[in-house]
């Protein structure tokens, strides 16, 4: 589960994403986000791919919060998906039918 932020510029994956995802943490470096809740300690790392539905974005820079420091951080959380999987792509969005509709 995600929030799709088209104002945020990163991708931030929840602890429960990592986990969910099997999402290797150990090779990335410590990092801190700063935002409208607060600051968040995450792990800096690069992922091959991440999809959604049809779109398809590789070798992307993901931040995955570690829980010990944030909002985010809290189990069950959602992570944050931004801009640096939406750039390039050209999209509308349904907020009457909370759709985000992709269109070439």
């Amino acid at each position: 589960q995600m929030i799709v932020d088209t104002g945020a510029e990163g991708i931030l994956f929840s602890p429960t994403n990592i986990r969910e995802l099997g999402i290797d943490t150990s090779g990335g470096s410590t990092e801190y986000h700063r935002g409208v809740g607060g600051t968040t300690e995450a792990v800096g790392l690069v992922v091959d791919m991440l999809r959604l539905g049809p779109i398809v974005v590789r070798n992307v820079k993901v931040s995955a919060d570690t829980g010990q420091k944030g909002m985010v951080g809290k189990e069950g959380a959602s992570g944050l998906l931004g801009q640096a999987f939406f750039s390039g792509w050209r999209f509308t969005i349904d907020n009457r039918n909370q759709r985000l509709r992709f269109f070439h």
